[in-house]
């Protein structure tokens, strides 16, 4: 959740189709966020095996994958007024952070523009969420939250930022929650692409096996 008050504003136009069927054929994660990822994984369970670390780090895609069609979905039901003093400064801070991003075709400031509004849209339709379901974080649960950060961690950590945290991660939840799901295609391209990588194996072992009988003989 952002940290000013946005001057930007939506509309819902449209009821949004909770009872649509996200069809999950492939990951969809930026590099960014999955990096993100194996950051908080690589340190919060530096003791755990690497196919633990692995078979978490695939839980968290799938879920950002869920989401990110939930939200393609959802985004549809509104119209959005953004206010451009908004996207500077959401652009500015983008900038300013350690985050490398890819330009490929545009250029980095349209890049941050597209990334800008995205968040803008992102936040609109999250505080339109809560207040429509009545989603909202209490006392207990941010006491909870904070107890168990400074246990793990032994850090303090702000209240506020607690809250928007957690109020992101329920809004999150529920939206992901709200949709069936279907995974048979993304079963059936993993299963493909299993066999790809073994039949690649295999051939790259028969041709080094050749290889080396050639230079025997």
């Amino acid at each position: 959740m952002l940290e000013f008050k946005l001057k930007s504003t939506c509309k819902r136009i449209k009821d949004i189709p909770w009872n649509e069927t996200l069809m999950v054929s492939k990951i969809l994660q930026d590099e960014n966020t999955y990096n993100q990822n194996k950051e908080k994984v690589y340190g919060a369970y530096q003791n755990e095996s690497d196919e633990f670390k692995s078979e978490l780090l695939f839980n968290m895609s799938i879920r950002d994958t869920l989401f990110n069609l939930a939200m393609n979905k959802i985004v549809t039901c509104y119209e959005f007024n953004i206010d451009n003093e908004d996207l500077k400064v959401l652009t500015e801070m983008l900038k300013n952070t350690k985050t490398q991003f890819s330009t490929n075709e545009n250029s980095l400031d349209e890049l941050l523009k597209i990334i800008a509004t995205k968040i803008i849209q992102k936040e609109l339709i999250f505080a339109d969420i809560a207040s429509l379901y009545n989603i909202e974080v209490t006392t207990e649960e941010i006491s909870v939250i904070i107890n168990k950060f400074q246990q793990e961690t032994g850090q303090s950590i702000d209240i506020n930022e607690a809250t928007s945290t957690w109020l992101g991660e329920k809004i999150t939840t529920f939206i992901i929650d709200k949709f069936k799901r279907d995974f048979s295609e993304l079963q059936r391209n993993l299963q493909l692409d299993q066999e790809a990588r073994a039949k690649s194996t295999a051939q790259e072992v028969e041709k080094n096996k050749s290889t080396s009988d050639e230079t025997e003989n």
